[in-house]
């Protein structure tokens, strides 16, 4: 791999700083003002661009250019062409690139984020007022949990970026959160519970005999319901892929998964979301493996008739 331009406006160091010195601005900021929400929106999109820079400022090229030269600026290069002006991508395309290469950074923070910057641009080039009477609760404890999420992929702590006294408040908000998610999940799976201990027990041998059905390990990690005991699939999304290793002839793929989903069919107990997962204590990662006859593997384009998905073989 190329060095990283030392010039470049896209280093580590440079989208770091920044980072911290608009989450400064947010912080100074009266937090019933829409300044705090504007900054810190403003904050996380460079904590963002940061987290990729972290990997190579290579990832922050906006790649449409025929010649390459924003490629070539970020590697260190100086384009071919007068008053060149470096172009890197846009803030969903920063977001989307960190839901595919940070761990923890799911689909759903990915879209809180976005959600935020949405905001953050009406703010900017709309008459509209987005900001004005935002509530903190509505989006600060989500702030942070993306915040530790990029921080932790650049080795870095909530500490580094907000100093102690308000790493300590938001550590304690977080708890809270949690603390309520775990309670309304609890009530949830408690209600499923009682409706199933309703039902007659023929109705139950019928809805836990199709749930085993539904429960196919080509779609997710068996688990017992927590609500009923019937077989239920707890599905997740992919955030890191290991090499692949030949084993009794077969090519084996292993992915590692971050639960995000688990449906039940038979008491129809569904909980979406991995906060929520983690506080009903299915949080754990799985692994989702996937097999494939060696001479289709090295095809370009394995058709997926060719390949088995396997959830509960680790």
């Amino acid at each position: 791999m190329g060095n990283a331009n030392p010039q470049s406006l896209w280093t580590h160091d440079l989208l770091w700083s920044k980072a911290r010195a608009y989450v400064d601005k947010a912080l100074e900021a009266p937090r019933e003002d829409d300044l705090f929400p504007f900054w810190a929106s403003l904050a996380l999109e460079f904590l963002g661009r940061s987290s990729l820079a972290y990997v190579h400022p290579a990832l922050l090229a906006e790649a449409s250019d025929p010649d390459g030269r924003n490629l070539l600026y970020a590697f260190g290069l100086e384009p071919k062409v007068k008053n060149f002006v470096p172009k890197s991508i846009s803030t969903s395309e920063v977001l989307l690139r960190c839901e595919q290469i940070v761990p923890n950074f799911t689909k759903d923070l990915e879209s809180f984020c976005k959600g935020l910057a949405n905001k953050r641009n009406e703010e900017l080039h709309s008459g509209g007022l987005p900001f004005s009477k935002l509530a903190n609760h509505t989006w600060l404890p989500r702030f942070y949990e993306a915040a530790n999420v990029l921080l932790a992929f650049q080795k870095k702590k909530l500490e580094d970026f907000v100093g102690k006294d308000e790493a300590n408040a938001a550590a304690k908000m977080l708890a809270a959160v949690a603390d309520e998610a775990a309670k309304n999940v609890q009530k949830l799976v408690n209600a499923h519970m009682e409706v199933w201990k309703n039902k007659n027990q023929s109705e139950k041998d019928e809805l836990a005999k199709a749930a085993k059905i539904a429960a196919n390990p080509a779609f997710g990690h068996v688990i017992d319901c927590p609500s009923c005991g019937s077989k239920a699939l707890l599905m997740g999304e992919e955030f890191r892929q290991q090499q692949p290793v030949l084993e009794n002839d077969e090519m084996v793929v292993r992915s590692l998964m971050l639960p995000t989903e688990l449906v039940c069919k038979a008491c129809a107990l569904t909980v979406k979301g991995h906060n929520q997962l983690y506080a009903a204590g299915f949080g754990s990662q799985f692994t989702k493996t996937l097999t494939y006859d060696p001479v289709d593997y090295y095809a370009e384009e394995p058709d997926d008739e060719d390949r088995y998905e396997e959830f509960n073989n680790e």
